[in-house]
């Protein structure tokens, strides 16, 4: 195999030899290039999306080969070379990482990109906080940028509750905009109600191109599913009701679910077989207690995903521990980290993780957000109660997940269990809103209680039945 500096100096000459024996690539310029650079770029986007990570090696090879054409451009004209750009990015990462090549200390990931920006404004003599964002990127995502840049300033709202107010104001400017029939003004208010979306957004974590193109998709899928029950016969959708046509998209919309569901398999599949597989290869030189760590991942692993393939089957039970341990390993959580407290009484007690699995991961997921992290705050206890009269006999187990993080205020907090509401972008079984979340335990005699306040972190009670 080729290392890295002989397959960049091949790639260079293959570029070189090309510039001048190939008629298209010789006459090519720096904007007849363009809408290359930008099409591969979407293209390596929409390669993370698909999660095909098979194909991001190539997709990622098309758009290095845009920064070596134009490289090989300005190094016919003596502007610069590669080896320019390369040193150039070389000496921008370590000046703008002062806390990892210098003696500067940082405390958070929010710290550094304030520290990067206040150093690019330095260095690069820049007139505004807010410059050097591209004019003609896209509207969300240069939206979000210079909210970000703001906010390395001190220029953001202290609270989330802020943010929805602010929304709730420019919607209102919105309606009395369109009401008064001001092309005009509802033209401006529409803009403004969009900026205060992209600023939710950013308080929520969430990239607002990302979410947006992914509804895109979404649309385009289900609406060609409408087209196909029509033979993508245009005349022959316009004379059926909006009632059929919404079916169809139901529809599309339960088959899309299904779908997705069969990629997070294929890709936890893929990404714990291929570290097993890693592990495997080196079992002469690692210890006894990791190749038994391995042995019961593996087990680990064929009893959730036999729950993620096949909801409907009946699952067996397991214990308690096996259970929150392997929900929190395939969150990439090590469960060393996170303090669990089991009770002697669930010894015979076995849970139901195809019943609890979703409402349990949802919960640990915003737990992780809500410490930023630090694992070390989070607490998961788990104890037998009964719901009998005599109290003789335990029936249910309860969970109890307490992050004492940054929590929520009294006011915001109904908002939680709303179903706009979604963890990050989920690892393992993770991911589901805690509206489903809730509808499930109470389906099957459980409960989901919620209580929090603002930084003083948030306390979630699951009680569901217990097995013998």
């Amino acid at each position: 195999m080729e290392n890295s500096k002989n397959s960049m100096e091949k790639l260079l000459k293959v570029m070189k030899q090309l510039r001048s024996e190939c008629p298209w690539d010789a006459k090519q310029t720096h904007e007849t290039l363009k809408p290359y650079l930008l099409e591969e770029a979407y293209e390596v986007l929409e390669t993370i999306d698909q999660q095909k990570w098979d194909k991001l090696a190539s997709e990622l090879g098309d758009l290095l080969l845009q920064v070596v054409f134009h490289s090989q451009l300005a190094s016919e004209k003596e502007y610069f070379n590669f080896d320019d750009v390369t040193r150039l990015i070389t000496e921008k990462l370590i000046q703008r990482h002062p806390h990892v090549f210098g003696d500067k200390s940082v405390h958070s990931a929010e710290e550094v990109q304030n520290n990067w920006e206040h150093i690019k404004h330095t260095q690069e003599k820049r007139p505004s906080i807010l410059s050097g964002i591209p004019k003609f990127m896209p509207a969300l995502l240069q939206a979000q940028r210079l909210q970000e840049k703001a906010a390395t300033v001190g220029f953001e709202w202290d609270t989330i509750e802020q943010v929805l107010d602010k929304i709730e104001e420019e919607l209102e400017e919105f309606k009395e905009a369109f009401h008064q029939k001001n092309k005009n003004n509802l033209f401006n208010e529409f803009g403004d109600l969009l900026f205060s979306l992209v600023n939710l957004s950013r308080y929520l974590k969430i990239n607002s191109e990302d979410s947006l193109r992914k509804t895109s998709n979404k649309f385009i899928h289900r609406f060609s599913h409408i087209e196909k029950q029509y033979g993508n016969n245009p005349s022959a959708m316009r004379d059926a009701s909006l009632e059929e046509l919404d079916s169809y998209w139901n529809e599309a919309k339960t088959n899309s679910q299904t779908s997705d569901k069969d990629q997070l398999i294929s890709q936890l599949l893929h990404d714990i077989q291929s570290l097993l597989n890693l592990l495997k290869k080196s079992d002469n030189t690692i210890s006894e207690e990791i190749n038994k760590r391995i042995a019961y991942q593996e087990k680990v692993n064929k009893e959730l995903l036999f729950y993620l393939r096949e909801p409907e089957l009946e699952f067996t039970p397991i214990s308690v521990i096996n259970f929150i341990e392997s929900s929190l390993m395939l969150m990439n959580i090590n469960p060393e980290n996170v303090s669990i407290n089991i009770h002697p009484g669930l010894q015979e007690l076995t849970i139901d993780a195809e019943l609890l699995a979703k409402a349990f991961n949802a919960i640990i997921q915003n737990a992780v957000q809500s410490v930023s992290e630090d694992l070390s705050k989070i607490e998961i206890s788990a104890l037998p109660v009964s719901k009998f009269a005599s109290g003789l006999k335990y029936s249910h187990i309860q969970l109890i997940i307490n992050d004492r993080g940054d929590g929520i205020s009294d006011d915001f907090l109904p908002l939680i269990t709303e179903p706009f509401f979604t963890t990050r972008k989920h690892v393992g079984a993770a991911g589901f809103g805690l509206t489903n979340a809730k509808k499930i335990l109470e389906k099957h005699g459980g409960t989901l209680e919620i209580q929090s306040k603002k930084n003083q972190g948030t306390l979630v009670t699951l009680t569901i039945p217990a097995n013998r």
